[in-house]
């Protein structure tokens, strides 16, 4: 489809192959958390005399990140590794693990830079075009941001969303 006379981005990168947006469930997003979430086991249990073996516990936390899901908060980890391996975690470890939400979101903010600057991804369309996401949502591009590939739409004049460019296209403007 050939809206306003440029490709859309899905289409270029159909015909260019190219890899698709990172996501949070991607595999090495959480492989990269789960070192994460490793470290901060360790340092507990180090803290409570405890014994472990440093590459068992490297699995544990590999084996929790695959079936985790952003937004999982600290309570949820501590409880997993109570119930799963044993482990008797407290309130302290529990703000602990509260920490890798924000962890994740920064692994997956670089991948997603990284993968915008090797693909080389451009915005298609500009400040104030009227564009339409995938889900209907109908406004105004207020900002782009350039680093995750995302628009701002103005959806109303007090609700706005960021979409990725790849979700986006130019809404046909009839001249009455």
């Amino acid at each position: 489809m050939i809206l306003g006379g440029k490709k859309s981005i899905i289409e270029t990168i159909y015909k260019n192959k190219m890899i698709q947006r990172p996501k949070y469930s991607d595999t090495t997003i959480k492989l990269v958390v789960a070192q994460h979430l490793c470290k901060i086991i360790c340092k507990w249990l180090d803290s409570h005399n405890e014994y472990y073996e440093p590459d068992e516990l490297q699995k544990d936390c590999n084996k929790i990140m695959e079936y985790a899901v952003y937004g999982d908060d600290g309570y949820k980890f501590a409880r997993t590794f109570d119930k799963d391996y044993g482990y008797d975690p407290d309130s302290a470890l529990v703000e602990e693990l509260d920490h890798i939400m924000n962890i994740w979101q920064n692994e997956f903010t670089k991948s997603v830079t990284q993968w915008v600057k090797d693909n080389n991804i451009q915005p298609q369309y500009e400040i104030n075009q009227v564009v339409t996401t995938n889900t209907g949502f109908t406004g105004k591009i207020s900002s782009i941001n350039n680093l995750t590939a995302c628009y701002r739409i103005e959806v109303t004049p007090t609700s706005t969303r960021l979409v990725p460019y790849e979700l986006v296209t130019l809404t046909e403007q009839t001249n009455k």
